[in-house]
């Protein structure tokens, strides 16, 4: 574990940085399973399972690189993990055959370098499923 002093990852490279076309989040959803078996034996063992995370959905969405929402997925099934990599495998090839998602280096002036390292706010976008 880092310390209380430094537990900060920080970005040094930003010259070697390339504008993204898009950025996909994600998340999985459990339902709690009770698990049964035998009691714990309170001379050998302090601890026992008594739930197991079962997956059971899986949400998606991607923005472009202005953060506006190209597409979004709620998806209940019994295979969350594969499902969400297919979707992402089709959506990403999808994305990237457009025309207008072509990579290339980010162009910073002395300012936006200055600004960029002193950067300490993170915006997250509200009601992205609502």
């Amino acid at each position: 574990m880092p310390s209380q002093d430094d537990n900060i990852l920080k970005f040094k490279e930003f010259s070697k940085t390339l504008r993204v076309p898009f950025v996909a989040y994600y998340d999985f959803e459990s339902l709690l399973k009770k698990v049964e078996g035998p009691l714990p034996d309170n001379c050998k063992s302090y601890q026992h399972n008594i739930q197991k995370h079962e997956p059971c959905s899986f949400a998606v969405i991607i923005l472009d690189h202005l953060g506006e929402i190209i597409y979004k997925k709620l998806k209940r099934t019994l295979t969350p993990a594969l499902d969400l990599m297919k979707t992402l495998q089709k959506q990403s090839n999808k994305l990237l055959r457009q025309d207008n998602f072509k990579t290339e280096k980010i162009k910073m002036t002395i300012i936006d370098k200055i600004n960029f390292k002193s950067f300490k706010l993170l915006y997250l976008q509200k009601n992205f499923f609502s």
